[in-house]
């Protein structure tokens, strides 16, 4: 019980900031304020005014109480059905994605780093590379892979070579899939940046934001300057 009290004296030490509470601290602090309005009840002598008062302060405390709790719950369950939303919403970009041919992939990470404020170009066929992207000091080639399985160590020795050739000082690769083990240990030492495919979610859910130009992502815009 000394706890109790102790945590109640503390919280109420901040009652200014009360509002700025998380929900559980409310919860916690209106339920500990119901005991001591139930102990105040229970050491004073019953009288008609003070049972109207304590009827008011408690109903009133203790309504609060169930608002803050009921509010705690719909906010677990609203969490739970937004991240089954997520996930099904995920898996549905992705299976897009997965079926599309390697241009039209090539295509849409175009559009993806345009619209982050990269001057990008495509590279020629004969190149090896797919993208070349521009912003401030920065050059930098990327090879799209739009793959079936999973990337590995040859893939990133293929890519070290082609720095030069494009003058660049950053080396790119975005893939649809994960990077093996070997294929992550060989870009740290040739100092290749990795996009796999929880990075192509996130820059998917970049282009969604308020503010931004909106366009299909998963459909072939078809206009690009080469």
């Amino acid at each position: 019980m000394f706890k109790i009290f102790k945590y109640y004296i503390k919280q109420f030490k901040d009652i200014n900031k009360f509002n700025s509470w998380q929900l559980i601290d409310k919860a916690k602090f209106m339920a500990v304020t119901n005991v001591i309005i139930i102990a105040i009840a229970m050491s004073i002598p019953s009288s008609k005014l003070f049972d109207t008062v304590f009827a008011i302060f408690f109903l009133t405390s203790l309504s609060f109480f169930i608002y803050i709790v009921s509010k705690i719950m719909i906010s677990k369950v609203f969490k739970v059905f937004f991240i089954q939303y997520y996930q099904e919403k995920k898996k549905f970009l992705m299976n897009e994605i997965d079926q599309m041919t390697k241009d039209e992939f090539k295509e849409l990470l175009y559009h993806l780093f345009a619209q982050q404020g990269y001057h990008v170009n495509l590279t020629p066929k004969s190149g090896g590379a797919d993208l070349l992207l521009r912003k401030g000091n920065n050059v930098i080639v990327v090879y799209t892979m739009r793959k079936s399985e999973n990337i590995d160590a040859s893939t990133i020795k293929e890519v070290v070579g082609a720095t030069g050739f494009y003058k660049a000082n950053k080396k790119w690769i975005v893939t649809n899939r994960y990077y093996r083990s070997d294929a992550i240990v060989q870009a740290n030492t040739n100092k290749v940046k990795l996009i796999n495919r929880d990075d192509l979610l996130l820059m998917l859910k970049d282009y969604h934001r308020p503010g931004i130009k909106k366009k299909n992502k998963l459909e072939t815009v078809g206009k690009i300057k080469k």
